[in-house]
């Protein structure tokens, strides 16, 4: 809790740190590797800084300056080391230069906490909120590494139900438009990039839903939830069950 970090000897490292944080602190291990050092060296935190590790959490070095609120949410590049997003209260801000410069990119972003970012090519990314109101967008959208953002939450009697989302994962097969949400009601599905959301299935119910991936068989698809344990279904037969 509040971001407290202990090496795998159980030795405290949260000394390290000089800022406040988030009850849930994002914590991300890299994708790809970070001036020659291998991504399971390379660690990232958010607090009101971005903190990087490159000796697996030992040590810690500010990599930003304060954002306007605790860091809720980490984005990392499938492609380069140097483009980070994070997400705050209503904003999204992006380095493309490992943490050097940061701009905000908030134009069409919801005045919502930023739950999560998934990244996927070099400049598409996906952006979740969290909050309880009919009309919020909740599955934000860019094409241009955050310089705009596009609901994708569904057109009106096809959208999200109205609670939080946790994590977007895309489909193996057919990533351009087939994607899977968790929420705080369930996980839900849209097959026309992100025209229309459906229940996937009744065999997790409305139960809380904090992440889903798509595994790397490209069929398998995984779910943790809120106390109901870790489900697992088949991305090939919707909806899943």
């Amino acid at each position: 809790p509040n971001g407290d970090i202990y090496d795998k000897n159980g030795n405290y490292l949260s000394g390290q740190f000089t800022d406040n944080t988030a009850w849930d602190t994002p914590f991300k291990m890299a994708i790809v590797s970070y001036n020659g050092v291998p991504p399971y060296d390379v660690l990232y935190t958010g607090r009101q800084h971005l903190w990087l590790s490159t000796d697996g959490g030992n040590n810690w070095l500010l990599n930003s300056a304060t954002f306007n609120d605790n860091i809720h949410a980490i984005g990392l590049s499938h492609f380069s080391s140097s483009l980070i997003y994070v997400g705050t209260y209503g904003q999204i801000s992006v380095t493309s230069d490992g943490g050097t410069d940061w701009a905000m990119k908030t134009t069409g972003m919801p005045s919502a906490m930023v739950t999560s970012i998934v990244t996927t090519n070099k400049n598409t990314s996906f952006a979740l909120a969290s909050f309880y109101t009919y009309n919020g967008n909740r599955v934000m959208r860019t094409t241009n590494q955050g310089s705009s953002w596009v609901n994708a939450s569904g057109v009106s009697g096809a959208t999200l139900p109205m609670v939080g989302v946790s994590c977007v994962a895309l489909d193996s097969t057919s990533p351009l438009s087939i994607w899977y949400a968790a929420t705080d009601n369930g996980i839900y599905y849209t097959m026309d990039t992100g025209a229309h959301w459906s229940i996937a299935g009744a065999g997790i119910g409305l139960a809380s839903c904090s992440d889903v991936e798509v595994q790397a068989n490209k069929t398998t698809i995984r779910v943790a939830t809120f106390g109901r344990g870790i489900w697992e279904g088949n991305t090939g037969t919707l909806p899943i069950e």
